[in-house]
């Protein structure tokens, strides 16, 4: 069974209909998450997630509880992630290299998910293709992103 790391544009999108990505989570859900699968859901993407804007929808905390239901999820402690996380941002502060200096510390913790050998991700869904990019070509994670 695939295991899927969903970032929080996906879970937005699918959820808001105003959202700029609402389609598109909608055809990818449609394609790739109609059966159970497992879905790594490390506590920083819960957070964005769940954030104020959202938590003020009932109805799609019921939906986003309902879909969650229909695989099997492992909410991953990030602490094993996070320091390096942290680490990396303050390291990169100085960096040339924009693309990293602008990473937000949720998609630092996602990229040390990602690169650590015992989660065994199979897909990332993402609609941030370019942050991921680089791990995903070099652990072989299948990168799925549709834009508007």
């Amino acid at each position: 069974m695939p295991k899927y790391l969903i970032d929080t544009g996906f879970w937005i999108g699918l959820f808001d209909r105003s959202d700029q990505f609402h389609q598109s989570s909608v055809e990818i859900y449609q394609r790739y998450l109609l059966t159970e699968t497992h879905v790594l859901l490390p506590w920083p993407l819960l957070y964005e997630i769940l954030n104020t804007h959202f938590v003020r929808n009932a109805e799609w905390i019921n939906l986003l509880r309902l879909e969650l239901s229909k695989h099997q999820v492992v909410y991953l402690d990030d602490s094993p992630f996070r320091n390096n996380a942290l680490e990396g941002m303050y390291k990169n502060v100085e960096s040339d290299f924009f693309t990293l200096r602008t990473l937000s510390l949720t998609d630092r913790v996602l990229r040390e998910i990602l690169r650590n050998e015992n989660t065994k991700i199979s897909h990332l869904i993402t609609f941030n293709p370019s942050d991921f990019l680089d791990i995903c070509l070099e652990k072989e994670i299948n990168l799925i992103s549709f834009k508007t």
